[in-house]
């Protein structure tokens, strides 16, 4: 159980880390645009259409802004779920192979 409870967290922060690096470089100005290929790294990111014009309204954006990172995150935890469930079948499937 800890070794799925690593994995996650493992795939949850490496699906983290570009939707936290990209915030805190647009909140300090060195970013102004989001990328085109960002968009494949955090597919929630749609969710950030919804504070078009309510810029101003800052507890709806950080509203939008968390449940875009949780949505994310989700996303992420399933994907690797799904690919470290790949790789075990993968690693038993090679070690009855040599037996």
């Amino acid at each position: 159980m800890k070794r799925v409870f690593r994995r996650e967290a493992l795939a949850i922060g490496i699906g983290s880390l570009f939707p936290a690096g990209y915030l805190i470089a647009y909140g300090a100005g060195v970013v102004q645009e989001f990328p085109v290929w960002g968009r494949y790294l955090w597919p929630s990111s749609i969710f950030l259409m919804a504070t078009d014009g309510a810029e101003n309204n800052r507890p709806f954006v950080a509203e939008v802004i968390g449940l875009s990172l949780l949505a994310n995150a989700i996303l992420w935890l399933v994907l690797g779920l799904l690919c470290f469930g790949v790789f075990d079948w993968w690693r038993r499937r090679e070690s009855r192979r040599q037996r």
